[in-house]
């Protein structure tokens, strides 16, 4: 059985439930991941060590991630670009290895909802600022009944001690509001840009994913515009061959509620224009 959480971030859950159980050793991350996220695992004790991504899903690299298994006490799983993938046929895998490793799920970038089975020990989704569904802050997650959760002070001023809750009026609101916006927006991108440089569908919830040569001069061409749009997570270490690929050459186009349709039509044309 699953139980909700609900915090001011996704972070002060994570925080949390590790410092709750006495979490200690090896956590296993993505390599281009959130900064934040390696803040709050560093805070709660824990040691980091990190995998590339595969080519073919970019998510986390199993067969790295198998190779740390025997040693490790917990593995994080991001959901890359948000692609609602389902990875309960990995974690089985994990557990098979080691059934004291403690698998987290994070699903932050992804469109939050109720989680009522999962191979994971930890679920997380975020509402928080540019996530897929904005509400400027808010944490949600899923803990299986066997582990404990205690609301936990972080010293370090890194996480805030703020109560939160969720009005589910607003936040069905906001759903709607937001996708609604990034259909839109995504699909003047589609159509808009060469087939060759966009990522497949199903990666391009969260933000509209285009992978280019000119990374860098074409994200200066947009800022010289007065435009936005960025780069995802710089790797947290070099060497990871993979993950150093992607950061070099995708970008992510905005398609939140921030953004307009005539932004996005002149980010497709500036785009264009460089390639």
């Amino acid at each position: 059985m699953l139980r909700q959480i609900v915090e001011y971030r996704a972070n002060k859950i994570l925080y949390n439930f590790i410092v709750s159980n006495q979490l200690l050793g090896i956590a296993v991350l993505p390599v281009n991941i959130c900064s934040d996220v390696v803040d709050t695992l560093m805070c709660a004790g824990m040691q980091v060590r990190y995998v590339d991504i595969s080519p073919c899903t970019f998510c986390m690299d199993e067969e790295e991630v198998m190779a740390w298994v025997d040693k490790a006490k917990l593995v994080l799983y991001v959901h890359t670009y948000g692609i609602e993938n389902n990875p309960d046929d990995f974690f089985k895998r994990i557990k098979e290895r080691n059934s004291d490793v403690v698998i987290v799920d994070d699903r932050c970038l992804c469109i939050p909802q109720q989680v009522k089975h999962s191979c994971a020990d930890v679920v997380l989704f975020s509402t928080g600022a540019k996530k897929m569904i904005d509400l400027g802050s808010g944490g949600m997650g899923y803990i299986c009944d066997k582990w404990n959760y205690e609301n936990v002070h972080e010293p370090s001023g890194l996480l805030l001690d703020l109560d939160y809750k969720v009005d589910k009026n607003w936040f069905n609101d906001q759903y709607q509001i937001s996708m609604s916006h990034k259909m839109r927006l995504n699909d003047i991108y589609r159509k808009n840009l060469p087939k060759k440089i966009q990522f497949p569908q199903n990666y391009q919830k969260w933000r509209f994913n285009i992978m280019v040569e000119n990374k860098n001069r074409v994200l200066q061409a947009i800022f010289e515009d007065g435009l936005f749009a960025s780069g995802h997570y710089k790797p947290m270490e070099s060497g990871f061959k993979m993950a150093d690929s992607l950061y070099k050459h995708v970008i992510n186009l905005f398609n939140d509620r921030y953004y307009s349709e005539e932004q996005a039509i002149r980010t497709c044309e500036i785009i264009n224009n460089l390639n």
